[in-house]
């Protein structure tokens, strides 16, 4: 027997499924389904009344069993959480200490965090809606240099002049040593030759920093040497979501990375 009791002026609907001591109770409430068990204590704690309130504040009977609906501000969350790792080839290794910030979509800092030593990282965030991720890598500041060498620029060049294949798109931007987040081509390839030489010191004009890091979400993929998208990394929260992100040496093409590094 199915049972509805609505509160006038409170906007809460109360359904009862059968009459039994068992009773679920479901309450929608700012467009939020809360389930109550029988005696108005609600299964999720601080919805409406922790788990010790038995005094609901508004009430109902269905064959004798006594139902209640404490309407609180329970406000829903989202969990954005993943791993932090450097995208080597031989497989991917778990990156700590990396700080990961969380920005709304017009770039101001909610919060942030540090990648625990298995790489993980996790944000609460209360509205759905679309954000941005960055990361720094103060503990490996200069670091990525001995990353590059003169393999990775043969392969830029082959990929960039040759022959383009899919790729995880950190990788493309690793290639990119040049910055100029368009295209790869003969002319990254020689930065990146002349970067493993000189190990930081490039000709002017040249966006290209010593020991730099990219980063982006992992499995994304580009099967071109052209890439129209830019900066910042985003995600778009509708529920809690589980997102890695892959990090390599500005460069590191061939995807080798360095002992320094990981």
């Amino acid at each position: 027997m199915g049972v509805s009791i609505s509160v006038s002026g409170v906007g809460v609907s109360v359904r009862v499924s059968a009459p039994s001591t068992d009773t679920d109770v479901s309450v929608s409430a700012a467009g939020q389904d809360t389930q109550v068990g029988a005696g108005g204590v609600p299964d999720h704690p601080g919805v409406g009344a922790s788990p010790q309130d038995t005094t609901p504040s508004v009430g109902g009977s269905v064959s004798g069993v006594s139902v209640g609906v404490g309407v609180g501000d329970y406000v829903p969350s989202y969990k954005l959480s993943g791993y932090v790792y450097y995208a080597k080839l031989s497989g991917n290794v778990a990156m700590p200490d990396v700080d990961v910030i969380l920005k709304d979509n017009e770039g101001n800092q909610i919060a942030s965090t540090t990648s625990a030593q298995d790489g993980y990282y996790s944000f609460i965030i209360a509205d759905t809606g679309t954000y941005q991720v960055e990361c720094t890598f103060d503990e490996y500041e200069g670091l990525g240099w001995n990353a590059v060498n003169s393999t990775d620029a043969a392969l830029i060049s082959y990929y960039g002049t040759v022959l383009q294949y899919e790729i995880p798109l950190v990788q493309w931007i690793a290639g990119d040593i040049s910055g100029f987040k368009s295209v790869i081509d003969s002319d990254d390839s020689a930065v990146c030759q002349y970067y493993h030489l000189f190990q930081g010191d490039l000709p002017p004009g040249i966006d290209f920093n010593y020991g730099e890091y990219v980063y982006w979400w992992d499995g994304v993929t580009i099967n071109s040497e052209t890439w129209d998208s830019d900066y910042p990394m985003t995600v778009n929260i509708t529920a809690s979501t589980e997102q890695d992100i892959l990090v390599l040496a500005a460069g590191d093409f061939n995807r080798v990375g360095s002992s320094e590094i990981i």
